[in-house]
Formats: structure tokens, sequence, C-alpha cells
């Protein structure tokens, strides 16, 4: 582990109140936005250990967040948003080329049940 891995897992922790407080102003109760946000912030940090997730989120070429591309499809006007897009390989944690245009599209589900491997 990275000593800048280890800083953004300590960041993500240190998220926990700041993201309880924007349930809580939604109006959910303090004791379930507390849940909810240890929950989901359990979640990144486990993700944060899996090699898929890591070379999702490590620096790629031509990589951007929160995307935005606007076209015309079907004679509409259209504004479609990636979570993240980045070129590099073929294959998940490829270091062969920047070939191919990884599009991400991080969901919200509850994790359990989950096919954790991705659907290029």
């Amino acid at each position: 582990m990275t000593k800048t891995t280890e800083a953004a897992r300590g960041s993500i922790t240190r998220m926990q109140p700041s993201v309880a407080a924007r349930l809580q102003a939604y109006g959910i109760g303090e004791a379930q936005a507390d849940r909810i946000a240890e929950q989901a912030l359990g979640i990144v940090l486990r993700a944060t250990k899996e090699p898929q997730a890591q070379w999702f989120l490590a620096p790629h070429s031509d990589a951007a967040s929160e995307a935005r591309w606007t076209g015309v499809v079907a004679g509409k006007l259209r504004t479609v948003q990636v979570d993240r897009v980045f070129r590099a390989g073929p294959t998940p944690q490829s270091t062969a080329n920047d070939a191919t245009w990884w599009i991400i599209d991080y969901k919200t589900a509850h994790e359990d049940g989950l096919d954790p491997k991705p659907h290029c």
C-alpha cells in the first residue's frame, strides 16, 4: 500500500461526519444517518483494496471524471455524463496500450449479491 493510498483512505474515513450531516439535511434521523454513512464509507474503503477498483481509479491517459458530451441523437439534443472515462489496454488491469476507451459508471446499490466481475 502506498502512502498516497493510505492518505486517501484516511480522508475517506474522516468524511463520515460530513456524509451523515448531509443525510440529516435530507430529513434522515441522526442515528440512521450515522449508520448509512458508516456503511457507505465502509463499502468505499473495501473497494479501495480491490485490484480492479484501484486500476479504475489510477491515473490513465485522457482520464476524466464527470465527463459530459452533448450531441444530436435521433433528431434530439442529448447530454450524457459518465462517472469516469480513460484510455488503457483492452482488459482490466492491462498495461499494454491505451487504444481502448473505458467508461466507468458507478452504481449505487446494496453490495450483497452483486457480481464483482466487470461487464466489458
